[in-house]
């Protein structure tokens, strides 16, 4: 656990709500009403939110998530939305910035790794002004992707896999002095606030938040009659890495969900390491 100082200036990170998003497509009436509703409780918390940091005499700008390739640099990153959202925050900040989440919609939005609803914002706030909110550092992990020396942080979990995640997917793990070739329906990574999600659904495990290290595991690994696997899954320690090369046409990596994806064709490379930084989420522990 770490303390850090107030916060002067601020940014907001917000999502657009799916009804915004989603323009003129058409939808079922119930499900329409739905979306109507979480439109009105969305911006009604955004709205809430900006009052208050008004009320406390604090500057801040606001960025829609998916917009702004770069954050400017701020004492806080209030995220507006769900877990998607402040995923999105520990992704795209600099090292050791400060993050908490508020959730817009709870009965819409899933918020592990929010600290409150908009309700609840102004007390949190008080709090936190003065320092008195511990934050737990939350590290993320590198994707190197060779050739083109392509580089991402990742805030969740990547999957490995055909483009089409219903196909097998063919590639080489290599991780501490050993190699194998697999064919499975993907290879998941994550990291420490990843590991509750899609890994631990594939076998892995949980991990403690705080954890610096990254978590693989093989996705219906497929064994061959009378043959085992020693890389079906493990934890990669900070000070080591696994690099995984493709045996696909069609490879490709998502990165944090569906929204990111980069292609992992044949013979292309990616290296996946802890991160060297963090970020510091306030309010979860």
């Amino acid at each position: 656990m770490v303390r850090r100082s107030p916060a002067n200036s601020v940014l907001i990170l917000y999502k657009e709500s799916p009804l915004v998003s989603a323009g003129n497509a058409s939808f079922h009436p119930e499900w329409r009403k739905r979306m109507k509703a979480n439109h009105a409780r969305h911006y009604a918390s955004l709205t809430f939110i900006e009052n208050v940091l008004k009320g406390a005499g604090l500057s801040f700008s606001k960025v829609r998530r998916g917009g702004a390739a770069t954050f400017p640099k701020v004492d806080l990153i209030v995220t507006v939305g769900g877990d998607g959202t402040l995923l999105e925050a520990v992704r795209r900040a600099g090292p050791g910035q400060r993050i908490i989440g508020i959730n817009s919609d709870p009965s819409w939005s899933v918020g592990r790794f929010c600290a409150c609803d908009a309700p609840s914002f102004s007390p949190a706030l008080s709090r936190l002004v003065p320092g008195k909110w511990r934050g737990t550092r939350l590290w993320r992990l590198c994707v190197r992707v060779s050739p083109g020396r392509k580089s991402f942080l990742v805030a969740n979990d990547i999957l490995i896999c055909h483009r089409n995640p219903a196909a097998m997917s063919r590639y080489e793990i290599f991780c501490q002095g050993r190699a194998e070739e697999q064919r499975s329906s993907g290879l998941w990574f994550s990291t420490a606030a990843g590991s509750t999600g899609a890994v631990l659904s594939a076998g892995g495990r949980r991990m403690p938040l705080a954890s610096p290290d990254v978590q693989f595991r093989a996705r219906e690994l497929y064994r061959a009659s009378g043959s085992g696997s020693c890389l079906a899954g493990g934890i990669v320690p900070r000070d080591r890495e696994v690099t995984v090369v493709s045996k696909m046409e069609q490879g490709t990596i998502f990165i944090d969900g569906a929204h990111l994806r980069e292609p992992f064709p044949y013979g292309h490379k990616v290296r996946i390491l802890p991160a060297a930084s963090y970020v510091e989420i306030l309010g979860v522990k």
